[in-house]
């Protein structure tokens, strides 16, 4: 299962604001996206190596 949007996943959010999701399944979406987010935080948070 996939779930992609622009929620905040708050309290007050969920009550009072306008957000939007969907859930989505699909093995394959979600493995692509587990790994989308996997590259994005390794390349952000991987110490790059001085010269």
């Amino acid at each position: 299962m996939l779930i992609v949007g622009s929620t905040n996943w708050s309290v007050p959010a969920l009550i009072t604001n306008n957000e939007s999701s969907v859930c989505i399944e699909s093995f394959t979406l979600a493995h692509y996206y587990t790994r989308y987010f996997q590259r994005l935080v390794k390349e952000k948070y991987t110490p790059t190596k001085k010269k």
